[in-house]
């Protein structure tokens, strides 16, 4: 049996699974490698010939335990993005705590968490780009914000006084051939998911169509082979642990993922797009997809990914145009909704 490192990955069944497993397997310097989940999967089909699948479920604390035990190395990568908050905060807190406290009770060496930039939040005082030592500041009506940051400090927790190295990566969006949320969860295409078929048959008759708006405010994406290689980086200890800031070059702009998926995009000035923002904020009921789409439209969102570049030696390889030209594409031959309405 190799020597190499025993390595967990929590969440290896979701989208970032796939290219992290294939990066991991290549490693000389892992050995073991689970890939851990509460759906079923075949590595040997995903051409993944030394990985063993272990089904656990984050929110079985005693599951999670046997899964990491003797592991030199846990990745957490599980987390929903939508959800009933129930669900959300069970997976997504609970589960997280669950994952850590397993991990340290391990023994493991380093414990390897996927986080978001967004722990940042959406706002429009903050320098940019968003560097590391920023303080982490959720959105008061925006969950996924807020679960994000409950996460991080449950990590810094649980890790305190301990001798494990805790590595927190915040990417952008994550997408690529195989990793396929920007499509399959972008709030366009869940609210145009949501709304009633007649309605759409309707519009599509009278030839209208459903807008997106575009202020103009620079997003980010960040390629899924290159947060697996970052991941990677931090697996065989290099760079000083704590967190890191992931994105490709080139910045994108809301319009541009929305012409991409087939959406005809309406510029707006960014006053509109913040007014916006704040209507969704005052009401109550706004679904969570659009109080996503409205933070995204009105407050820019971009990161320094200087101290992963200096620190880690990371070097993405993916410019963000052509991350978002790949995941369309592998949407559209996977008969995703990536045409638009």
């Amino acid at each position: 049996m190799s020597q190499g490192l025993d390595v967990t990955v929590i969440g290896a069944t979701g989208d970032l699974g796939k290219p992290l497993l294939r990066r991991l397997e290549a490693d000389p310097q892992v050995g073991r490698i689970r890939a851990v989940g509460r759906s079923a999967f075949d590595p040997r089909a995903a051409g993944l010939a030394s990985v063993e699948f272990v089904r656990a479920d984050v929110v079985d604390a005693a599951s999670v335990a046997r899964a990491v035990r003797g592991a030199d190395v846990v990745l957490h990568l599980a987390f929903l993005i939508f959800g009933p908050r129930a669900q959300t905060r069970a997976i997504n807190i609970a589960g997280c705590r669950n994952v850590f406290r397993a991990a340290v009770a391990a023994g493991v060496r380093r414990l390897v968490y996927a986080s978001s930039a967004a722990v940042y939040g959406f706002y429009d005082d903050r320098p940019l780009p968003l560097t590391e030592e920023l303080p982490l500041r959720a959105n008061r009506n925006y969950f996924y914000t807020q679960e994000k940051v409950a996460t991080e400090r449950i990590l810094a927790d649980v890790t305190a006084g301990t001798t494990v190295d805790a590595y927190v990566f915040r990417p952008c969006v994550i997408a690529g051939a195989e990793s396929l949320a920007l499509v399959r969860d972008n709030p366009l295409t869940r609210m145009g998911a949501k709304a009633p078929a007649g309605l759409m048959r309707a519009l599509r008759r009278t030839g209208m169509k459903p807008v997106a708006f575009d202020a103009g405010v620079p997003m980010q994406l960040v390629h899924a082979e290159d947060v697996s290689e970052a991941l990677a980086l931090a697996v065989a200890g290099a760079g000083a642990p704590g967190a890191y800031n992931l994105a490709a070059p080139e910045e994108l702009a809301v319009g541009d993922v929305a012409r991409a998926l087939g959406w005809p995009v309406a510029r707006i000035p960014l006053g509109v797009a913040r007014g916006l923002r704040a209507l969704a904020a005052a009401t109550p009921w706004t679904p969570p997809e659009l109080q996503f789409y409205s933070h995204l439209l009105s407050a820019p969102m971009t990161v320094s990914c200087d101290k992963a570049l200096r620190e880690l030696g990371w070097k993405p390889r993916h410019r963000a145009g052509s991350v978002l030209a790949e995941t369309v594409a592998s949407a559209r031959r996977q008969g995703l909704p990536a045409a638009g309405p």
